[in-house]
């Protein structure tokens, strides 16, 4: 429309218009440009599963017009003697073979979503699945270090992270706490403890992703240095209980899919977590009474 306006009804030495046309044109791009960044940048838009399910879709409709072409060379052959436009041209026909199509086209698309879910989502889960595992698991022990392990077991094989362990505080004092978790993981000091507390205090987000760390470079150095790719807190009210601290992702990054399901099952684990830490308390308790009561049958 604007070349329109350029060529037929302004005068020809309009440049200033035409200059003011090729701006535009320049600041769209601009425009697109920075907002495809921001939407690259920020996982505004899930490029990588766009791009899936177009593969997909393209190889359900390329198998759906081999087997239209197929079809229609077939009823050409045995009914109109190779006359493959008549054959294709007839309605009775194309109704016929365009109900098969109708029939056959979703099993084809979940075939294609199926084969390109295996190929390109190789670390996918179902949330369902997983929900029901943990549940099981949360409820199948009482025993505190045994309970973090398992779950720390799981979640590391869900979300393929290099390690996750916990940190908890208990006893109702910040001064004691329980680390635990896979094999090898990471040990955070208290110190380093103290600082994520103060830094997740004044934090907005309910999970912590070390690489978008950019307002204090302190907090960003130390998880880097214990290997810790995101921090799940665990909040009791507006007190800190602990942390969920998981390490890099093995094949690829955390996806919003995997920050929404952590924040779902955060407060599942704040209570099965806080029941075993009851337990463990009233078993250090009766340990410490024990041992009085030794003592002092001694003397």
């Amino acid at each position: 429309f604007g070349e329109y306006i350029l060529e037929n009804i302004l005068p020809k030495g309009s440049a200033i218009l035409r200059v003011s046309y090729d701006g535009a044109y320049v600041g769209i791009l601009i425009f697109l440009a920075l907002s495809t960044y921001a939407i690259v940048r920020h996982g505004l838009f899930d490029i990588k599963l766009a791009a899936v399910r177009s593969a997909a879709y393209l190889l359900s409709i390329a198998t759906l017009s081999a087997i239209y072409y197929a079809a229609a060379y077939v009823v050409s052959i045995t009914l109109f003697r190779g006359e493959m436009t008549s054959a294709i041209s007839l309605s009775p026909v194309n109704i016929f073979l365009a109900l098969i199509l109708a029939f056959v086209f979703q099993p084809i698309k979940q075939f294609f979503d199926k084969m390109t879910n295996d190929i390109f989502y190789r670390d996918s889960y179902k949330n369902d699945e997983f929900f029901a595992e943990l549940s099981q698991l949360l409820a199948s022990t009482t025993n505190l270090r045994g309970l973090l392990e398992r779950v720390s077991k799981q979640l590391m094989a869900t979300f393929k992270s290099e390690q996750v362990f916990f940190f908890l505080y208990y006893s109702g004092s910040n001064d004691h706490y329980m680390s635990a978790g896979t094999e090898r993981h990471a040990k955070m000091p208290m110190y380093d403890a103290r600082l994520l507390d103060e830094y997740v205090s004044t934090s907005k987000y309910r999970v912590i992703l070390t690489d978008l760390i950019s307002d204090n470079p302190t907090i960003h150095k130390m998880l880097q240095s214990h290997r810790i790719g995101l921090v799940l807190p665990l909040r009791q009210g507006k007190k800190i209980a602990g942390y969920v601290l998981m390490g890099d992702h093995l094949t690829s990054y955390y996806t919003k899919r995997d920050l929404s399901v952590l924040v779902t099952v955060s407060n599942e684990l704040i209570i099965a977590i806080q029941n075993a830490v009851s337990l463990h308390e009233v078993t250090e308790l009766n340990a410490t009474l024990q041992q009085r009561i030794d003592v002092a049958t001694k003397e």
